[in-house]
C-alpha cells in the first residue's frame, strides 16, 4: 500500500473566504477521530447513500451535505445527538486563520463566529464542505477520494491539505499594503475595527 493511499483519509480541509471589506480568512478543518466516526457511522453512511439515491453529483454535494445529514438524522430520531455530539466535534477541530499584527494565526471556529469574522452564509457553506469531505473520505474507496473531491473543490473553493493549522498559517503571504480586519457587525450595529497595521 502506497503512502498516498494510507494518508488519503486523513486529509484536512482548507477553504479561503473572501470578505466584503476586501480581506480574507482561511478555514482549516481536521478529520474527526475514528471513535467519533464509529459513533455516527450509520448516519454518515446513510447520508452518502442518500446522495447516490437522489442523484446528487459531486459538483453540488457540498451544498447538500449538511441538509441531507439533518434529514437522515431526523429520520432516525438522532438529530439532537448530532447537534450535541458530531457537529461540536467537527467545529472543535476547525480553525479560522486570520491576519493579526502582521502575522497569520489560527482562531477556534466558535471564537471566530462569536467575533463575526465569518457570517452565517459563509459558515453554512464551509460546514457543508466539511461534512461532504468527512462523508466522502471516510466512506468511499481510498482510490476514489481524490477524484471525488477535485471537482467540488474547484466549484466551492476548498481543497485538501496535509498541513496543520499552524503550518498553513505560516505558509500564507503577508500583505505589503495597509491591512484592516473588520469584525462583521450584528444587525443594527456598526462595524468595529479589530486590527489595522501597515505591511
Amino acid at each position: 500500500m502506497s503512502d498516498n493511499v494510507k494518508i488519503s483519509r486523513r486529509l484536512n480541509l482548507e477553504a479561503r473566504i473572501d470578505r466584503a471589506d476586501g480581506t480574507f480568512v482561511v478555514v482549516h478543518s481536521m478529520p474527526i477521530s475514528t471513535e467519533t466516526f464509529e459513533s455516527y457511522q450509520m448516519i454518515l453512511g446513510q447520508t452518502l447513500a442518500a446522495m447516490y439515491e437522489m442523484g446528487i453529483g459531486n459538483s453540488v454535494g457540498p451544498n447538500m451535505a449538511a441538509g441531507l445529514l439533518k434529514h437522515v438524522a431526523n429520520r432516525s430520531n438522532r438529530w439532537a445527538e448530532v447537534q450535541t455530539g458530531l457537529l461540536p466535534e467537527i467545529f472543535r477541530l476547525t480553525n479560522v486563520i486570520v491576519a493579526e499584527n502582521g502575522a497569520w494565526r489560527p482562531i477556534p471556529w466558535d471564537v471566530a463566529r462569536q467575533r463575526n469574522l465569518i457570517d452565517a452564509e459563509d459558515a453554512a457553506e464551509v460546514t457543508g464542505a466539511i461534512i461532504f469531505l468527512i462523508v466522502v473520505s471516510a466512506l468511499s474507496r481510498r482510490s476514489q477520494v481524490g477524484p471525488r473531491l477535485a471537482e467540488p473543490g474547484l466549484i466551492w473553493g476548498f481543497k485538501t491539505t496535509l498541513s496543520t493549522p499552524m503550518e498553513l498559517a505560516a505558509s500564507l503571504p503577508i500583505s505589503t499594503q495597509a491591512e484592516t480586519i473588520i469584525e462583521k457587525p450584528a444587525a443594527g450595529s456598526s462595524p468595529s475595527v479589530l486590527i489595522s497595521h501597515p505591511g
